[in-house]
């Protein structure tokens, strides 16, 4: 038995000051506990003071397959391998800035699910979920992936291809994006009609739909068909953003999941023209989501541009505390409510019996301070190190 020791321990849903963690031989959590005089057979890792013991941080919306260029095509290599080895090397950053789980939504020729089913049980990769291509319009966001025709046949049938490959998510893009030249995010790709032609087939695979949907519209055309999350939910219309508040009532009212895909590193490239220009706004819908009820996470997107590297999760948790002004909230909303949203909550998100020991320890104290989340002191994957410690500048400001 192993027990890990901080200043201060957040165990994904609460602080528990003077607590420590019991980890088995097997990497996985006994209890949280009172710090007490150890068993004579225990290890004990002791962080010492000032510092924070946490969960691994849980995104769900990574493109592992991607390389950070201005122009995603750049970024994704035709070799085989080469594209192994660069999902790889991602998912490595992204554990070293304290992420231990990813669900990558959108990868180039099933690249990110061929590393899932290969690496199974690597400690020194995150835990991963993968949705393969996306399925988008001919032409539409992201078709440089994978292309589908909109009709209804043809979306059932792309379904059951992904399925077949033993995807966990399907991913749609309901609306344009910002890095598909042509593409307007404020335009849907499939209406309604559509839409739940693919959910259902989905439903009878049972796999849970991510839908990529920034327009107004599409989140409209989500509610209805019945989606499991919508992904970046920025209200976007073609002169601004549509808070209409029946939509974001009808959001919290149905369960979906929105996984919001705020912050990037400092000194990075300014946000797409798009999102610029709204920024203020989306920073508002933002903060109505949180207070409508809506089940909100934090992710990032990381790997569609400079801005996005895969270890840029705590810049994503910083904006977002900076925006509710809850840090809690972002504490959950990258960690045990994150992996709920995943499906995951008897697996990660929570330092609580019977979850994987997968520990992020930070200096400083996380609670009152979520800069410190870019001072990693160690990373554990069910129990055993992997990486750390590292720093990283704050944003200014």
């Amino acid at each position: 038995m192993r027990i890990f020791r901080a200043e201060s321990v957040f165990d994904g849903d609460t602080r528990r000051p003077g607590s420590e963690v019991l980890v088995d031989e097997g990497g996985r959590v006994i209890e949280v506990r009172p710090v007490q005089p150890p068993p004579d057979e225990a290890q004990v890792v002791d962080h010492g003071r000032g510092t924070t013991l946490l969960p691994g941080l849980v995104d769900g919306h990574q493109h592992l397959s991607w390389g950070c260029t201005p122009n995603p095509l750049d970024g994704i290599p035709d070799d085989p391998s080469a594209l192994r080895a660069l999902v790889v090397a991602n998912a490595r950053r992204a554990l070293a800035g304290g992420v231990t789980t990813i669900q990558d939504l959108g990868d180039s020729d099933y690249a990110v699910v061929e590393v899932r089913d290969g690496t199974r049980g690597d400690l020194t990769l995150p835990r991963i979920s993968a949705s393969g291509p996306p399925i988008t319009t001919t032409g539409g966001h992201c078709h440089f992936l994978a292309g589908a025709p909109t009709a209804p046949t043809d979306l059932a049938a792309a379904v059951r291809r992904r399925a077949e490959r033993e995807v966990d998510v399907i991913k749609v893009m309901v609306s344009g994006g910002n890095v598909t030249p042509g593409s307007l995010p404020w335009e849907s790709q499939f209406d309604e009609v559509a839409l739940r032609v693919l959910v259902d087939a989905a439903d009878a695979a049972g796999l849970p739909v991510a839908a990529h949907a920034h327009a107004a519209s599409a989140l409209r055309a989500c509610v209805g068909a019945g989606v499991h999350s919508v992904e970046h939910c920025t209200f976007m219309t073609a002169d601004g953003v549509d808070l209409d508040p029946a939509l974001l009532r009808d959001l919290a009212e149905s369960g979906i999941v929105v996984r919001t895909t705020p912050g990037s590193v400092p000194g990075g490239p300014p946000p797409p023209p798009a999102i610029a220009a709204r920024l203020e706004q989306i920073g508002q819908g933002l903060k109505a989501l949180g207070e409508s009820g809506a089940p909100v996470v934090v992710s990032t997107d990381a790997g569609v541009g400079p801005g996005k590297p895969h270890d840029v999760m705590a810049y994503a948790v910083l904006l977002f505390g900076s925006v509710t002004g809850n840090t809690v909230d972002a504490l959950q909303a990258a960690t045990s409510r994150a992996a709920d949203a995943l499906g995951m909550s008897d697996t990660c998100g929570r330092l609580a019996p019977g979850r994987a020991a997968d520990l992020l320890v930070v200096r400083g104290e996380a609670v009152a301070d979520l800069g410190a989340l870019l001072e990693v002191e160690a990373v554990y994957r069910e129990g055993e190190q992997v990486a750390g410690p590292s720093s990283r500048p704050r944003p200014a400001g």
